[in-house]
């Protein structure tokens, strides 16, 4: 750990002693632990409490930073900025955090509470927040999964933290450690988002399985892909994975715990917000539907997405849900999937598993798929001939995977000049897909909108983003 990393650390440790009652909820996952936190935050706000957090809409702070920055109510962007410029913004804040631990720590009121998602990059990141936090009343894990996989590449089995968390484990996982063929790589992910556990919080909630994402037996999908769990009526501006019921059972048994009101818990989840790039449904040109989840993608997530998409062209085959839908002929799809990122040495494989799993959805659907286009240079290494095949005038080049051949752009700046709007279908769905940074994939969301103004809907806004995507996207 770096010396302004050990600073940092010990001024926060010494902040949060300054609230030695204030109720703690961690959350924590490879995937969704943003919608999970977003969600609480506005269920506890309704309920009338004030709420300190790094994830907003607009924002998600998961490091040890953000704490003293969700404390302080200060936020800042080191995008582009010079060496001495982020001296001056660092130093700043340390010093704000050592004034609010030793001398004038914020004020809170007696229904405040700490809500906050952790994001792990690294094999033993999580020490920190273990030696951090005396308190925690809820631990929430939302799954286990490959993201973030590049910063465990070359670690041994972490034995001697297995040893101490079994004790803390459901039988589930414990098979699942235990078993020979799950690889060690995901095993490590495993304890590293489960280290907290000995820290015995009043609720815990982790998953009964480190390889595939939950279903809750509550959650069944209301008409126009809209979900209902226990009775709850989901918004429609998104079109969810049925997984996403997990969430909601999780917050039902927080305010369970804290004693909420049940029909303000409701209330809250019938209208809640998601941060956007996250499964936002919105509408395109010739009343096409766009499904933009622009902001992240891993191998779970994207299972997930790709699982919606066949739900829908299921539905779109009954002639009467046609007709209720006042359609003459089922919907085209068009897939544009971004690239997975931090996913070291295994990345080539799980890339390898989503063509698999595309290559199985066009032989079911061919009727029904109008193109797949795939984005970012991580696809390159799946090119079985080897042979670069580049097309200079549009800015793409041809991989050929098991018999197939597949259009691959670099950026979305270059996929946004070849999708001629001419061309798309009435009534037809684009499934946008991608993760963060570098590719930019809202782009082609913002490129598709049948309303411009729309875009203030997609992730990433802003003008330190608009400068970061000029130089990344041109």
């Amino acid at each position: 750990m770096s010396p302004a990393n050990r600073i940092l650390k010990f001024l926060t440790k010494q902040l949060l002693s300054r609230y030695p009652n204030l109720p703690v909820i961690l959350v924590l996952g490879n995937v969704g632990k943003s919608s999970q936190t977003l969600l609480l935050n506005q269920v506890f706000e309704a309920q009338e409490y004030k709420v300190i957090s790094g994830t907003s809409l607009s924002r998600g702070l998961n490091s040890l930073a953000g704490i003293g920055m969700s404390f302080l109510k200060i936020d800042f962007n080191l995008e582009n900025s010079g060496s001495w410029s982020k001296f001056i913004t660092v130093s700043g804040f340390y010093f704000k955090l050592f004034v609010a631990g030793f001398l004038f720590p914020p004020k809170l009121n007696k229904k405040s509470i700490l809500i906050y998602e952790i994001g792990y990059d690294t094999q033993g990141e999580s020490q920190n927040f273990v030696d951090l936090f005396r308190r925690i009343d809820v631990l929430i894990c939302t799954n286990i999964a490959w993201e973030h996989s590049g910063g465990f590449d070359g670690h041994n089995l972490d034995m001697a933290t297995y040893n101490l968390l079994k004790p803390h484990l459901n039988q589930g996982l414990i098979t699942e450690m235990e078993d020979p063929n799950i690889s060690k790589l995901l095993k490590n992910i495993a304890l590293e988002q489960l280290t907290l556990l000995p820290k015995k919080p009043k609720l815990v909630l982790i998953p009964q399985t480190i390889q595939t994402l939950t279903t809750s037996s509550n959650t069944v999908r209301s008409p126009n892909f809209g979900l209902m769990v226990g009775g709850v009526q989901m918004d429609t501006r998104y079109l969810l994975p049925m997984t996403f019921g997990v969430f909601i059972d999780n917050i039902i048994q927080v305010g369970q715990l804290f004693k909420l009101n049940p029909e303000l818990i409701n209330r809250s989840l019938s209208n809640f917000e998601l941060p956007a790039g996250r499964f936002s449904r919105l509408t395109g040109r010739y009343n096409s539907t766009i499904i933009d989840s622009s902001y992240n993608s891993d191998p779970a997530s994207v299972e997930k997405f790709l699982e919606n998409l066949v739900e829908v062209i299921e539905y779109y085959q009954n002639s009467d849900n046609r007709e209720t839908s006042r359609l003459t002929m089922a919907p085209t799809h068009t897939i544009i999937l971004g690239e997975m990122r931090e996913l070291g040495q295994i990345s080539s494989k799980l890339h390898s598993q989503v063509l698999d799993q595309l290559i199985e959805i066009s032989k079911k659907y061919s009727d029904y798929i109008n193109e797949i286009i795939l984005i970012g240079t991580s696809w390159h290494s799946l090119d079985q001939d080897q042979i670069l095949k580049i097309n200079t005038v549009d800015r793409f080049r041809w991989i050929r995977y098991r018999q197939a051949n597949w259009r691959v752009f670099d950026t979305a700046g270059a996929i946004k000049q070849n999708l001629n709007l001419d061309l798309i279908r009435p009534n037809s769905w684009f499934w946008v897909k991608g993760s963060q940074n570098t590719i930019f994939l809202e782009l082609v969301s913002e490129h598709l909108l049948a309303n411009p103004h729309d875009a203030r809907l997609l992730c990433r806004r802003g003008p330190v983003w608009d400068k970061v995507r000029e130089n990344w996207s041109a």
